[in-house]
């Protein structure tokens, strides 16, 4: 199964654990990471900049191309209408199992 992870902003333990075993199962994973350049939805907003730094179309890009069996996010509160918007956005373009998890679901 091909597996794509989604996550924004820092380094995610919990996904870095579950791409590990199902590696170990014989999965493929993909970590499809938003770098949330000027708008990482807790400490920094700058809008006129994140028009310029905006990742999200090569972020949505990058998670099609990867033809996934199943996307998961990692959802923390902050970042729940940014997951939902991502995930709305892929399930217009292909559809595929969309899962959440975390410490917002």
């Amino acid at each position: 199964m091909n597996i794509t992870f989604v996550y924004m902003g820092a380094e995610q333990l919990g996904l870095e654990y579950l791409s590990a075993v199902l590696r170990k199962a014989g999965h493929k994973t993909l970590l499809a990471f938003d770098p949330a350049l000027f708008d990482d939805k807790l400490y920094t907003r700058i809008r006129l900049f994140n028009k310029f730094f905006n990742y999200q179309p090569i972020l949505i890009k990058k998670i099609i191309m990867s033809k996934p069996d199943l996307i998961g996010f990692s959802v923390t509160t902050e970042l729940y209408q940014w997951a939902c918007g991502v995930a709305r956005e892929i399930k217009r373009i292909i559809k595929v199992p969309v899962i959440f998890g975390g410490p917002h679901s």
